[in-house]
């Protein structure tokens, strides 16, 4: 790119120092300068009109024009301005474009001869692969060791896999109950030793019935903690699951206490299902004055359920 070149003894030229006895002095000479600037940008060859004389400075631009007319920097043509002796001082512009083709012919012919490597360029198959898995830096003999396995879970994490696998369904039955006392839905569950307190409710589930199936023990589940939920003091809890596996488990030791204490289900159980059902059968019914008949029978249940926990 060509550049308007200033000579460095410019400030002390008699037509400069002419210039002095104007009072545009200072805007005639940024004039001047900027005008050469775009002149040499156009390739104009020193040739300024008189439209761009004006959007160069911002007052009085034509009167500072004819200072440097009147100094003997410019001429005044038809269309405009021209510098004078601009050829002494500036390359033409045959001259810069000349040069630019040259520079141009120069760089194609260096990049024909030293072509770039083209991108991407897949790795050759001679390239021998690292030996996978990597030996440790470590090893005295060398050989190839595999790296051993990392186990990123925390203890709680890694006691829970270790239960048994069936802990995944009381859990679920456990959301299943909550939902039963929560509108449909189910809240989630997701309390560090969740699966542990599951473990703590199958064994107790066990030990109430032994004859019982899965199927029902899972159903006892789901009734229980219907129950459970509409306790306030359950909802509040830190850790309402675990707190749920410790009542179980409470009730039966108590059971298995008593001499003489019958195999069957107990009344606390009987009333646990019937809210259950009451609750379901609700969630069934239209809204209307049956669905209000269920609510209340299912208020009724309940408070009768607090009445039996609180005796035993």
């Amino acid at each position: 790119m060509p550049w308007f070149k200033v000579d460095d003894q410019f400030f002390a030229h008699q037509k400069v120092l002419a210039l002095r006895t104007s009072s545009l002095e200072d805007t005639a000479i940024a004039l001047w300068t900027k005008a050469g600037s775009w002149s040499m940008s156009k390739l104009t060859d020193g040739e300024v009109p008189a439209y761009v004389v004006e959007t160069l400075v911002r007052k009085n631009a034509i009167k500072a024009a004819d200072e440097l007319v009147r100094v003997g920097l410019w001429e005044k043509t038809d269309e405009g301005y021209r510098f004078r002796s601009w050829d002494e001082y500036q390359p033409s512009k045959e001259k810069v474009v000349t040069d630019r083709k040259k520079n141009a012919d120069k760089i194609a012919d260096w990049r024909a001869k030293n072509p770039k490597p083209k991108r991407n360029q897949v790795t050759p198959s001679e390239v021998t692969p690292p030996p996978y898995p990597y030996p440790y830096p470590s090893s005295p003999d060398g050989e190839v060791h595999a790296p051993p396995p990392q186990d990123r879970r925390s203890p709680v994490e890694a006691q829970d896999a270790s239960l048994d696998p069936r802990n995944a369904e009381v859990l679920d039955a456990y959301r299943d109950g909550l939902a039963r006392s929560n509108g449909g839905k189910r809240p989630p569950v997701t309390t560090p030793g969740r699966f542990v307190a599951a473990d703590r409710i199958r064994v107790a589930l066990t030990d109430v019935v032994p004859g019982a199936s899965w199927a029902d023990q899972l159903e006892m589940v789901r009734a229980a903690a219907a129950v459970a939920y509409a306790d306030p003091d359950h909802r509040k809890a830190s850790a309402p699951i675990s707190q749920f596996a410790a009542k179980l488990e409470a009730y039966v030791s108590r059971s298995s206490a008593a001499p003489g204490a019958p195999t069957g289900p107990s009344r606390i159980d009987e009333i646990s299902a019937a809210m259950a059902a009451c609750e379901a059968e609700r969630q069934r019914t239209e809204p209307g004055p049956e669905r209000d008949a269920l609510r209340r029978r299912y208020f009724k249940l309940q408070a009768e359920l607090r009445a039996v926990q609180g005796a035993a």
